[in-house]
């Protein structure tokens, strides 16, 4: 195993045995063969160790390492923490990779980008018997630059799903930034996904499936949104701003709409799924993070389409949750909401990733 080129592979385990074998069997047979595995056994309750452990004596490549439950980013951090690749790969315990999956990914990495994006096949249950593929909207195999930060436009115009599986981090990247996942928060991808495309220099997108995404897990909580959820994406709403909005110097009519987005989002994608009894006390929350959001009078920096949508929302943001539910309905086109609906169903299945 060779420190030069080498991927680290993170697996965070939550009470994983039902999935485990598969999801290692996957890594073992990739046709790319300079990886580490680090397992992280965060604190299962099952048989996910004892497993773990079979896999590590059978092959040196694969590492374990047993903590107190932290959660997910906990666990992806502890893998950050020890990782010794040049490339850094999230995978999920109850996912797939494809036998090609880090040949392609490293194929495609250059110096000029820090993330190589892979394409996700959804499944239902762990299989490779793909029932939809989560398309990349911009352009794929070619550099996309992140000049005055315009990655942050490129994924909300040409939506990019918000996830940190299958994508190829390029580790001394995540290094320089200090990139890390925020522990205790649900929907840690989105807030993931900002900070690094905030700070890439560049992506590339792939052009065929390396991953199976298993919508199947029977513990997904997809019909229990709760205030909790709303809370992280409210939280998030509250970091960019304070951390990037407030402190940039350039490029803050960007940050601005990638604001309006995420209070957009946390709307149509979140309180809309809460319980009648839980939306009295959010829309209390929504109403109380939005009004200490304070952009500028900016014009938004994406297509003609969004521009209108965020513009409208910055107008009328002082209205409650329900009254801008209804705004949305009247004005939001049909097409764009729909590049949405796979990106709701991931966030609904990562929200059951953090154990608590």
């Amino acid at each position: 195993m060779s420190v030069q080129n080498l991927i680290s592979v993170i697996v965070p385990c939550y009470n994983a045995e039902q999935f485990l074998d598969k999801t290692l069997e996957s890594v073992s047979k990739q046709t790319y063969s300079n990886w580490e595995c680090i397992l992280v056994n965060d604190g299962s309750q099952d048989n996910t160790q004892h497993l773990a452990e079979k896999w590590v004596e059978n092959d040196q490549r694969f590492q374990l390492i047993n903590q107190e439950n932290q959660g997910l980013s906990g666990a992806r951090n502890t893998g950050l923490n020890i990782a010794k690749g040049t490339f850094i790969y999230f995978l999920d315990s109850d996912d797939l990779l494809d036998s090609i999956t880090l040949e392609n990914l490293h194929g495609l990495a250059t110096q000029h980008c820090d993330i190589v994006f892979g394409l996700i096949a959804i499944t239902e249950r762990q299989n490779n018997k793909i029932k939809e593929l989560m398309n990349h909207q911009p352009e794929r195999l070619c550099i996309h630059d992140n000049k005055e930060k315009n990655l942050l436009n490129l994924v909300i115009n040409q939506p990019l799903i918000c996830v940190a599986c299958n994508r190829l981090y390029r580790k001394e990247f995540l290094d320089q930034h200090q990139l890390q996942f925020k522990s205790g928060l649900l929907h840690e991808d989105e807030l993931w996904f900002f900070e690094t495309l905030f700070y890439a220099k560049g992506i590339i997108l792939n052009d065929q499936p390396t991953y199976y995404y298993n919508l199947g897990n029977a513990d997904s909580i997809t019909n229990n949104y709760s205030l909790r959820n709303l809370k992280s994406y409210l939280e998030i709403v509250s970091i960019v701003y304070n951390t990037y909005y407030l402190k940039a110097t350039s490029n803050k009519n960007t940050i601005a709409s990638y604001i309006s987005y995420l209070q957009f989002l946390t709307i149509v994608n979140c309180y809309q799924r809460l319980e009648v009894k839980d939306k009295k006390e959010a829309n209390i929350l929504i109403q109380k993070t939005f009004k200490t959001i304070k952009l500028d009078d900016f014009e938004p920096t994406l297509n003609q389409s969004n521009n209108k949508k965020f513009k409208l929302f910055q107008t009328y943001s002082h209205l409650d949750a329900d009254a801008l539910v209804k705004l949305f309905k009247y004005e939001r086109s049909k097409s764009w909401i729909r590049k949405l609906k796979l990106k709701a169903m991931l966030w609904n299945k990562k929200a059951s990733s953090n154990h608590f």
